[in-house]
């Protein structure tokens, strides 16, 4: 772990804003929810200070794209948990925020990282784009407000390299048959799941991704808006339904449900447009 990296003073800033965002309206406080991420974080700075990942299980033909949007403090985390995965060849790393700049976002220098500066707020769904530019055999998505330890990290690739047919993960819905009126959220339990739809961690291989891609000109096309429905076009990018995996705790960070920085809090028509989407998926691309 880098000098610069201090989890107390990361942990006290989502501490205080946790407290604060909860009395103007936010998630309810919990004090269990608290210590979970105090315990985990404490544990997660002492993972990627002393894991060790074995260079020889996994091709080194994989990607990790990590994107700032609300939670720059996070990311010299994120990125110093896959600079300890010997296999993770290029961190592909992109700031969607202008005001924060770039170098507030590494934790070293390292010529895996490559960083990329939005010129806009783009989209959530760009960073599929950036992806498809880049040559590698794998890509490991993960959102900004979670949490992998490197042999987590190892777990997760793993599978996606020992079952290629579909994208896995760590968190998913099922949705209700007819695909639109609802879902409900499934935590995998020392088992595989079959899901719906990924959420916020996403392991799939560069055939996945180029069918997404398809998939976003196609829903572009209908007039769709994906443009904070990524997860639902990775999800569907298999020849099977996406899979999720227990991978041991992974940390939450306390700002997922923030409403001045959570996606599913901010952006308009979230749950409207992610039902359309979704149901021209089902029609389109239905999965076994």
């Amino acid at each position: 772990m880098q000098a610069n990296l201090d989890p107390w003073s990361l942990m006290l800033k989502r501490a205080a804003r946790y407290v604060r965002d909860s009395w103007r309206g936010g998630a309810p406080f919990r004090w269990t929810r608290l210590r979970e991420y105090g315990v985990g974080m404490l544990r997660y700075a002492e993972a990627i200070r002393n894991d060790v990942c074995d260079p020889y299980s996994l091709p080194k033909s994989f990607c990790a794209v990590l994107t700032s949007f609300g939670r720059p403090e996070n990311m010299p985390w994120l990125i110093a948990a896959f600079l300890r995965a010997p296999f993770v060849c290029e961190i592909l790393l992109l700031n969607n925020n202008a005001s924060v700049p770039m170098k507030k976002l590494l934790p070293c220098k390292d010529p895996r990282i490559v960083p990329i500066q939005a010129l806009r707020n783009d989209p959530v769904a760009w960073r599929l784009v950036h992806a498809a530019a880049r040559p590698w055999s794998y890509f490991l998505i993960v959102d900004d407000d979670v949490f992998l330890q490197p042999q987590q990290i190892v777990a997760l690739a793993r599978k996606l390299v020992d079952a290629p047919e579909c994208p896995h993960g760590v968190l998913g819905d099922i949705w209700e048959p007819d695909g639109v009126s609802g879902s409900r959220r499934v935590w995998p339990r020392a088992q595989d799941v079959a899901v719906d739809d990924l959420l916020r961690v996403y392991a799939l291989s560069n055939e996945h991704l180029r069918e997404a891609m398809r998939l976003m000109k196609t829903a572009g096309e209908a007039g769709l808006d994906f443009s904070f429905c990524d997860d639902l076009l990775i999800s569907c990018s298999g020849t099977q339904r996406p899979r999720i995996h227990d991978v041991g705790q992974w940390v939450n960070c306390l700002s997922s449900g923030d409403t001045e920085v959570a996606l599913f809090r901010t952006a308009p028509r979230f749950d409207e447009k992610r039902r359309q989407l979704r149901r021209w998926l089902k029609d389109v691309k239905p999965l076994p």
